[in-house]
């Protein structure tokens, strides 16, 4: 898993960083916290 974008999100868990955390484990990558902070 992409541990430093799911501690970034968890950092803050609102209901859009809690999805960023779902869509960066299932995509092993930084595409999914790009999804989740824009």
């Amino acid at each position: 898993a992409n541990l430093t974008g799911a501690n970034f999100h968890m950092a803050d868990l609102t209901g859009a960083n809690l999805e960023g955390v779902i869509i960066n484990e299932t995509n092993l990558s930084c595409i999914g916290h790009e999804i989740c902070t824009s």
